[in-house]
């Protein structure tokens, strides 16, 4: 008895010093390897004044998720972007910090319906995703059955002397918006000929203030446009914005003009602007668009001219560097199989920008038992009972995969041959019908 009691612990010392290193190795890779969440809850979209306002809920995050970042937010048009976590790195953006009353998306204007897939990625602090969420809205541009005519403006402001234009457009019996600007069939009735004159969709005003109203009038719909006449405020700065950046050569980026206007507004120039650039050789400018050319000692100064306005932005222009591998990870890192099955894995490079390169046919395998598995053409073959551990090697990289294998249960021998028995049965009968047949 004592025998048999020293050898049932000396068994279990012994299979506990096997799977020690093991289980560590296992802990130890799952510390390292980060991988992509896909979000549910955790992410809502609204629509709201032609925008979409995108908000993340810390509350429902798990604890690895809690402390990012950054976020980007890209809107795209009735085509579904195909996002797994495995070509995540493909969409990334410059994440934005995240705001508690939500990050906005202007929409584009559209005169139909549309759907709008929201792509939502969280980022670490270097820029590499951590979790993703994609949303479906559809967004409903169907004027509803009292505004079947619609006006490209419900009010304008002009000064003395100038002119505007406005497009009317009516939903026909086929749910199209049609534009009606030029048919006979519309009337506009004008409040005061003398402060504004109306034809074929270009209002003109005349040399007086004031505020007047235009009603047009189209099969029993009726729209109205609310018209002031007032001095224009005078333009009295221009700003540039970033006015300050950094840029990598080769990469380009778009800068945007704002008149200051006496009354406090601003309005964007796309106009009668000419750019220059203090150093050619090292940025060049076109139609607002700095380009890197080379990095440059010192600081190169882009600047904008509008009328008697001018306005400059300082930039400074570096090599970016090719991104680097940070760690390799395996996919799957932990596989289970029966005797006899087998299981593709695949290794990948992590790069410093958050990108991954399916590195499988350069690796180097280290197997700690190939009577219990082999790895051969990509796949994981599974030869006996027990454990072991393959290590992948990428150039100064390494990585593991930890692999159990059972024996086949005595339930899965007698289903084979449960089914080689109704085979051989089958035959048989096929053979007494066949003898039968020759009597």
């Amino acid at each position: 008895m004592l025998k048999k009691w020293l050898y049932s612990v000396s068994s279990l010392l012994l299979a506990f010093t096997f799977f020690l290193p093991l289980l560590s190795n296992t802990i130890a890779f799952a510390e390292e390897t980060n991988t992509i969440q896909k979000l549910n809850l955790e992410v809502t979209n609204s629509i709201k004044d032609e925008a979409i306002t995108t908000k993340v809920n810390k509350d429902l995050l798990s604890n690895s998720l809690k402390d990012f970042a950054t976020l980007s937010v890209t809107v795209y048009e009735n085509e579904e972007p195909k996002v797994t976590s495995e070509n995540l790195s493909s969409f990334v953006k410059t994440g934005v910090a995240n705001n508690e009353n939500g990050i906005k998306t202007a929409l584009k204007p559209h005169e139909e319906s549309y759907d709008a897939y929201v792509l939502t990625i969280l980022y670490s602090q270097s820029n590499t995703p951590l979790a993703y969420h994609l949303d479906k809205l559809s967004i409903d541009n169907t004027p509803t059955d009292e505004n079947k005519l619609q006006l490209s403006e419900s009010d304008i402001s002009i000064a003395p002397g100038e002119t505007k234009e406005i497009k009317v457009t009516f939903l026909n019996e086929k749910g199209v918006k049609e534009d009606i600007t030029l048919k006979p069939e519309l009337t506009v009735e004008n409040e005061d000929n003398d402060l504004i004159t109306y034809k074929d969709g270009i209002i003109t005003a005349g040399e007086e203030f004031g505020t007047t109203e235009l009603t047009f009038n189209f099969l029993n719909s009726t729209a109205s446009l609310n018209v002031t006449i007032e001095d224009k405020p005078e333009l009295e700065s221009i700003k540039i914005d970033p006015r300050e950046f950094k840029l990598a050569v080769g990469k380009t980026l778009p800068l945007k003009v704002f008149g200051v206007y006496s009354d406090g507004s601003k309005e964007v120039l796309k106009e009668g602007l000419t750019w220059q650039t203090s150093n050619s050789a090292v940025a060049t400018v076109k139609d607002g668009v700095v380009t890197g050319v080379k990095a440059g000692k010192s600081n190169v100064f882009i600047t904008v001219s509008y009328e008697d306005f001018s306005a400059k932005t300082e930039g400074k222009i570096f090599v970016q560097e090719a991104a680097k591998i940070k760690n390799i990870i395996a996919s799957p890192s932990k596989i289970k199989l029966k005797q006899g099955e087998k299981e593709t894995i695949k290794i990948y490079a992590v790069y410093t920008d958050g990108k991954k390169k399916d590195v499988t046919k350069d690796i180097k395998w280290k197997i700690s038992n190939t009577k219990i598995v082999t790895y051969s053409n990509g796949k994981i073959v599974a030869k006996a009972k027990g454990a072991a551990v393959i290590k992948a090697s990428y150039q100064n990289f390494k990585t593991t995969i930890t692999v159990v294998i059972e024996k086949k249960s005595k339930h899965d021998d007698d289903d084979r041959d449960h089914g080689n028995k109704h085979h051989h049965d089958d035959d048989n009968h096929k053979n007494d019908d066949h003898g039968h047949g020759k009597r």
